[in-house]
């Protein structure tokens, strides 16, 4: 090859190169971070999913936007073609969501680049997500009679599996104490649990007032270890049904937990009377719940205890019986509640009906039919024709069915997966309404023992539009054995291993909680390992089969609970909050406009500082282009004001401070400056959020400063009287671009003093043009008084006697 090819090579490829560099790729992907540490995990424990239908924008080093795209079904983008360096913004990410903490995966919602990369990642995290790996689960849980020293609420770790109830749980609230309840909420900040009471037939709930009467609307709450309380008694400010309630007298319950009873007024009153689900705010400021007696759902404001508004009825499209509101969900700002249509006055299964309905606005809107009138898993091999589908809620005690189902629907609770399906719980009325060796509801001594036999369904999410589940396929997952088992809509069912062996097809009870990335839906379930008891199912959201279960109560004949009659209640997961961080980036803006542009870089080495009131909370040097961040561990809480700061004298040599608020190419607060000077500072007044609404967009912006020319001349007029004191000084300052102000030694702030003595006196005199401007100057006073001349003479004073040495007495007089 000659030198001319050499040459022509060798330019070629530098050509390629460089060209490359300038037109080079800049990708990564979106994703769900659920424990906030900045990484993408793809574990057992945290299996962390792509985040699809993010915008993705980029703009040039003048603010123009250059590229748009959008995030994949796998959360990857890509922009190619485009001149660098570019500035890349992510938008419109789903209403809750906030950018996830950053790390070592994850980087803020702004980003910029000089060169190509493929780790432009972006992590976003809707709080209420956030969980550690194992918290504890709390439960309500039921004992036969009217019971003193037993068992009501437990705590056990969401690692718990098994038969190891005996070490894992923890009583945190005994019978006598909460009675039965079933709702549970959890303030995670306050760390404060909140159970409602419940109207369960041969269960006892707590007369706190002494009327006679247990108190169906009562509302109870205790930490996570325990020491429960009554917090408010709903009844007070809505009527719950209480006049329909039969007294405690007339229950007749037993105290012995081993012993039956007929309790026979309350069978046709569960579900119809007291409180349903309940649910609590994102901020943990607003308590939801259902009233079961006039289906309204209704708002309690937690500091005061009183009602936001006066209650929301739910719709009711029932033909042939009673609309019956049960579940309760708030996600991502909207209220969700399930109901049925009972079907009690026709007793036909054809009016038999679910609904989920959004509340938008103060209307509850349906957004989700489920017809309920599919084949459903039989409630015992072997039992009556009726219990392999959901039946009209009845007041019928069936004396004939001493061990066996009758399904009738509650739809109980709502959760919702890290997709946006919704997963829809059903509870069995029946087993609310029957006990484990129980009496019937008038006479004889007969024992009879309840099989509940709930469901649990699966709707997939796409576009603002719920589908349900069909023969075991929802949103293109597949049961992997629900397919055409006959035990669901369509044929088959997705979540399909909610058994026991093949005698017990349907064990689900109600209650639901959700782990972000988990992977799994914890339920509650009866028969976990042996018959008569209750436990959780972890059921799995990708293929629908139970992946482990956990045994919370034993045996119910021997121990008094409930067994297969519905033996726990809701079921709550006690999370941590999600942290909580403030901050970004301090950067030169070069062309003074505001605006963070693609070319301009990031200031390292700048101190800020982060204070409420006048105290410093922490201190952090900007690093990594000019990012800082302030986080939970540094102190910062939610809700609280602070001031983030950056003083004059940690400023860039001969920089200022530059405009704030400016909007020219993508997102104000994303690309902006957001302090403002004040005083020699640079202040950045910010309210945080609650936990987990992390604020990445604090700016600061400094612009090249006009040199510092001021200079100051001091001049004096001496002292020249003693009293009063008549010295002054003034201070003549030049080369002043700005506001000016002064300070005196002796605390003057005026560019004169007057009226002083003699001495040396310092001015310092400060241009409010650029952060450290400041002259000094010293004056010193003179004194010019002229000191006093005394002259005395004596007088002989003829009229004062003599002096014992016999010489005259004389007065002395000095002027």
């Amino acid at each position: 090859m000659n030198l001319r090819s050499i040459k022509f090579t060798l330019f070629f490829y530098l050509f390629i190169f460089f060209t490359s560099i300038i037109s080079a790729q800049i990708s990564g992907t979106v994703f769900r971070d659920f424990n906030s540490n900045g990484v993408k995990n793809n574990s057992s424990t945290f299996n962390e999913p792509f985040v699809q239908g993010v915008t993705i924008k980029a703009y040039n080093t003048a603010g123009a936007l250059v590229g748009t795209t959008t995030s994949g079904a796998n959360g990857t983008y890509s922009f190619t073609g485009l001149t660098l360096p570019l500035r890349i913004e992510f938008t419109n990410y789903l209403v809750g969501d906030y950018s996830s903490s950053v790390g070592t995966g994850n980087n803020t919602s702004v980003q910029f680049y000089s060169a190509a990369t493929t780790t432009a990642n972006f992590g976003v995290n809707y709080p209420s997500d956030y969980c550690q790996t194992d918290p504890a689960i709390v439960t309500p849980v039921y004992v036969n009679g009217r019971q003193s020293g037993t068992e009501a609420f437990y705590s056990f770790p969401s690692s718990a599996t098994g038969q190891t109830s005996a070490t894992n749980n923890t009583l945190l609230a005994q019978s006598q104490e909460i009675g039965s309840t079933w709702g549970v909420a959890y303030d995670r900040v306050n760390q404060i649990i909140y159970t409602s009471a419940f109207l369960k037939r041969h269960v006892s709930l707590v007369d706190n007032n002494g009327d006679g009467k247990e108190d169906i609307g009562a509302i109870y709450t205790m930490s996570p270890s325990g020491s429960p309380s009554l917090w408010l008694d709903f009844q007070s400010l809505a009527d719950v049904g209480l006049s329909l309630m039969p007294s405690i007298t007339t229950r007749a319950l037993p105290t012995d937990k081993t012993q039956p009873s007929h309790d026979g007024a309350v069978y046709d009153l569960v579900g119809k009377i007291g409180i349903g689900d309940i649910d609590i705010s994102d901020d943990y400021k607003t308590l939801y719940l259902v009233n079961l007696y006039d289906k309204k759902v209704y708002s309690i404001d937690i500091a005061t205890k009183t009602l936001i508004g006066s209650g929301i009825p739910v719709p009711n499209p029932c033909t042939g019986g009673s609309v019956r509101p049960f579940g309760l969900k708030y996600h991502r700002g909207k209220v969700y509640v399930g109901t049925v249509c009972d079907a009690q006055t026709s007793q036909s299964v054809s009016d038999l009906d679910a609904n989920l309905y959004r509340l938008d606005a103060g209307t509850f809107n349906n957004i989700l039919n489920i017809p309920i009138d599919y084949l459903k898993g039989i409630a015992r091999t072997g039992g009556n024709a009726n219990s392999d589908n959901w039946n009209p809620w009845t007041s019928t005690f069936f004396t004939s069915y001493y061990f066996e189902g009758y399904p009738q629907p509650i739809f109980a609770d709502i959760e919702f997966d890290i997709n946006e399906d919704v997963i829809l719980v059903f509870d069995d009325r029946y087993g609310h309404q029957m006990g484990t060796f129980n009496y019937n509801t008038t006479t004889g001594s007969n024992l009879y023992t309840g099989v509940s036999s709930g469901d649990i369904l699966r709707a997939s999410y796409s576009g603002g539009t719920y589908t349900l589940e069909n023969n075991g396929s929802v949103g293109g997952l597949n049961s992997s054995g629900g397919i055409g088992n006959n035990q669901g809509p369509g044929g088959g069912e997705f979540y399909y291993q909610d058994q026991y062996n093949d005698y017990h097809n349907e064990t689900v009870e109600g209650g639901t909680a959700l782990r972000a990335g988990s992977g799994q839906v914890a339920v509650a379930a009866y028969d976990p390992f042996i018959i008569y008891s209750a436990g959780i199912y972890w059921m799995n959201n990708t293929n629908g089969k139970t992946d482990r279960k956990y045994e919370v109560n034993s045996q119910g004949e021997v121990t008094g609970s409930f067994g297969k009659a519905n033996g726990i209640g809701d079921i709550e997961m006690l999370c941590d909050p999600a942290p909580l961080e403030i901050g970004n980036r301090v950067w030169m803006d070069t062309d003074s406009d505001g605006v963070q542009d693609a070319d301009e870089m990031g200031l390292d080495n700048i101190t800020v500082k982060l204070f409420s009131g006048t105290t410093l909370v922490a201190t952090k040097t900007t690093t990594n282009g000019g990012q800082y961040y302030f986080n939970t561990a540094d102190g910062v809480l939610p809700n609280t004001t602070y001031t983030i700061r950056i003083e004059g004298a940690s400023f860039p040599l001969n920089k200022s401070v530059t405009l704030k608020d400016q909007t020219t190419g993508g997102s104000q607060d994303l690309g902006d400056n957001d302090a403002s000077l004040v005083g020699a500072n640079a202040d950045i007044t910010y309210t945080t959020g609650n936990t987990g609404e992390n604020n990445h967009t604090l700016d600061f912006g400094f612009k090249s400063g006009p040199t510092c020319t001021l200079s100051a001349t001091c001049s004096s007029s001496p002292q020249t009287s003693c009293t009063p004191v008549n010295g002054s000084a003034s201070v003549t300052a030049t080369g002043a671009q700005g506001n000016l102000s002064y300070l005196w030694s002796s605390g003057e702030t005026t560019s004169s003093i007057s009226n002083k003595s003699a001495g040396t006196y310092t001015v310092t005199v400060t241009d409010d043009i650029l952060s450290g401007c400041t002259a000094t100057c010293q004056a010193i006073i003179s004194n010019n008084t002229t000191p006093p001349t005394v002259s005395c003479s004596k007088i002989d004073n003829p009229m004062c006697p003599r002096h014992m040495s016999g010489h005259p007495v004389h007065v002395q007089t000095c002027s």
